[in-house]
């Protein structure tokens, strides 16, 4: 069986016994990422690491006739420009988000020390959300616990109210007994926040906004 990649690098079939050795070498060699559910360590998402390489696979490939074409380059980026924002930038942001929770953060912002941090899926049946990051902290016998829950945009929108109160959602579906008292929502955003929010988590100790400077250079 052969192995089937998509456009943005996600390994999507392929012989187990192949693919289980191939996923290994290209983990070991930093190409590919692997995304393990904090809370489900079988649940796991391969991803190529590098985002130029899923720039190329998106945008230069389908292009290549065209990049010939002297001046097409304006055009190509535009219409590109629908594909870049959510498989390019928002994988990747979302990339530095979990890193940055799980190696850069303090315990007063993650609401504690960060042994875990992936996406994940909360809630069951037709009650379910996908999470950007959900973070795991141990208790004193070792048992997770979930610490934080996030989400991460990428957009050219400010974040607003709407994302926090799908946060508080998404904390009302799990299992309370890995959930400690109050988890921080830490909203993560490329262009900012509205006011309103700004003003909400001003009141609200359980909530964090980060923007690309303290995403960058803050903890």
């Amino acid at each position: 069986m052969p192995v089937v990649i998509d456009e943005v690098g996600y390994l999507l079939d392929a012989d187990p016994a192949f693919a289980s050795r191939l996923q290994a070498a290209l983990v070991d060699a930093d190409w590919l990422l692997v995304d393990r559910g904090p809370l489900r360590e079988r649940s796991s998402r391969y991803s190529v690491a590098e985002p130029i390489v899923r720039f190329h696979r998106l945008v230069v490939e389908p292009a290549a006739v065209r990049l010939t074409r002297r001046g097409a380059g304006r055009a190509i980026w535009e219409d590109a420009m629908v594909w870049i924002r959510p498989r390019v930038f928002a994988p990747h942001l979302e990339r530095l988000a979990r890193e940055w929770v799980l190696l850069d953060s303090s315990p007063a912002t993650s609401g504690g020390v960060v042994n875990a941090c992936g996406p994940s899926r909360v809630g069951s049946g037709d009650r379910v959300l996908q999470l950007d990051l959900l973070a795991t902290t141990a208790d004193h016998r070792g048992r997770k616990r979930v610490c934080a829950v996030g989400e991460v945009k990428s957009g050219q929108d400010r974040v607003g109210a709407g994302q926090l109160e799908r946060l508080d959602f998404a904390i009302d579906l799990l299992d309370p007994k890995v959930v400690d008292e109050s988890p921080k929502r830490l909203l993560i955003s490329r262009s900012g926040f509205t006011r309103q929010l700004e003003q909400t988590a001003s009141h609200r100790r359980d909530v964090e906004l980060i923007d690309l400077p303290r995403l960058y250079s803050g903890s």
